[in-house]
């Protein structure tokens, strides 16, 4: 399924003309060592056939490194707060970034540890 930015059901022809650079992009900021983007996907990322689609994405990239975070969302006020809260604990003081071989990640919106299949480490 094909959703555009409004999460309304669109056609892949119609989310073909929609994923330009342009209209994809939601939000980009800069922080530190890490660039955080904030995108829409158009396509369904919960994988399931139960709840809202989820079609934006914010990943945090550190230079030199790759990308070291990601959240998904269903709405782009969503995708914009997620945005933000992430944004906002990067900028904190006590942030510490560190790189660990474990699988897990810190979930930087709730403060819990999670597994992932990341093998990078967001911590504060």
């Amino acid at each position: 399924m094909f959703y555009d930015k409004n999460g309304k059901e669109i056609s892949q022809k119609e989310w073909r003309k929609l994923f330009t650079k342009k209209y994809k992009r939601v939000a980009s900021t800069q922080i530190k060592d890490f660039d955080v983007s904030t995108v829409w996907l158009g396509i369904d990322y919960s994988f399931k056939n139960e709840g809202p689609p989820i079609i934006f994405e914010t990943m945090v990239f550190k230079k030199g490194f790759g990308s070291c975070y990601l959240e998904r969302y269903s709405t782009k006020d969503e995708a914009l707060l997620g945005h933000d809260i992430i944004c906002d604990k990067l900028k904190e003081e006590n942030f510490v970034d560190l790189t660990l071989e474990e699988e897990n990640f810190l979930d930087l919106a709730s403060n819990e540890l999670k597994g992932d299949l990341w093998k990078r480490k967001l911590v504060r």
